[in-house]
């Protein structure tokens, strides 16, 4: 029953999180450090699962004009759903470049154009269908037996409130790509 509590628990704090202005405090922050403490989080979960997690970090990349909690809410969500999407184990990678994405090259915050980067979460999972792929950032659309179908919505939401934004590429049998652009800070 508690676990039915939290649950729905936190499908309610999910939904009230896509439904209020997201405040953000951005700050310039090392995206690497972040991503090493999600990495942390999940450690356990991936050794379970026979995962190794490999980094291909640009150490160039200045820092990232984000917002810590939510950034690493997203990395969260990203990373365990790369993790869930090799139940047989295999690479988790996590990439950290300039944006060379002519689209997702430059951002204006107000100040004039920004540089973006692409942080990135590769998994060699059995890829996401065709038909899925474009549903992937609608509330409730989950390809998961107990997902809630909130996760990637509200990573999507938090990337666009950070004027950056989120790209899926999935190849069935492969694996999928989900890279997210954000602002650098200077």
């Amino acid at each position: 029953l508690l676990k039915e509590v939290d649950r729905v628990n936190r499908i309610i704090e999910m939904l009230l999180d896509l439904g209020r202005p997201v405040t953000l405090r951005p700050a310039p922050l090392n995206i690497h450090q972040l991503l090493e403490r999600v990495a942390l989080m999940l450690d356990e979960m991936a050794s379970e699962r026979a995962i190794q997690i490999i980094r291909r970090y640009d150490p160039s990349l200045p820092p990232l004009l984000v917002d810590e909690d939510r950034i690493v809410q997203v990395l969260h969500n990203l990373m365990r759903n790369a993790i869930e999407a090799m139940p047989h184990g295999g690479r988790l990678t996590l990439v950290t470049r300039p944006s060379m994405d002519p689209l997702f090259a430059k951002v204006d915050l107000g100040q004039g154009p920004r540089s973006m980067a692409a942080v990135q979460v590769m998994d060699e999972g059995e890829g996401i269908p065709e038909a899925a792929r474009g549903k992937l950032f609608t509330p409730f659309f989950t390809t998961k037996d107990k997902g809630l179908g909130l996760g990637l919505a509200l990573c999507h939401r938090i990337l666009e409130e950070h004027r950056g934004s989120i790209h899926v590429t999935s190849e069935p049998g492969k694996g999928t790509v989900v890279s997210c652009f954000l602002p650098i800070a200077r």
